[in-house]
């Protein structure tokens, strides 16, 4: 996650407060200035309780994802890969509820990069 992106996804959700969602946002270091867990700071762009936030210091959710890409040639897995590169960041992923992750990470039903540039389509999901 960005912040920026974190930013995006607190507005949406201020704007539509009796959404049922849970939001998960995963911080990581992808920049050469993330050398360490995102500062309270930058955690308080998102304050909404449908939303937890984790830190992943080694990008072990990254990996997970290029892999099931990888694996998975076609499909969202696949193309968010070839959109994103080889690491999955600021990257908005949807599953319908009911969705469980097994071994390898579901598909998503639709996914978006990066998450600022994609509000819109993001809003009407959360609707």
């Amino acid at each position: 996650m960005c912040v920026r992106g974190a930013s995006a996804l607190q507005r949406i959700l201020n704007e539509n407060p009796r959404a049922a969602v849970k939001l998960i946002l995963v911080w990581e270091p992808v920049l050469a200035t993330d050398v360490a867990r995102p500062l309270p700071r930058v955690l308080a762009q998102v304050t909404d309780r449908r939303a937890i936030q984790f830190w992943d210091p080694s990008r072990a959710l990254s990996a997970e994802l290029v892999q099931a890409a990888r694996a998975n040639h076609a499909g969202s897995l696949a193309a968010s890969a070839e959109a994103i590169g080889p690491i999955f960041w600021d990257y908005f992923a949807y599953f319908p509820a009911g969705v469980r992750w097994e071994a390898t990470p579901p598909e998503p039903a639709k996914w978006y990069f990066p998450v600022v540039e994609h509000e819109p389509e993001i809003r009407g999901l959360i609707r």
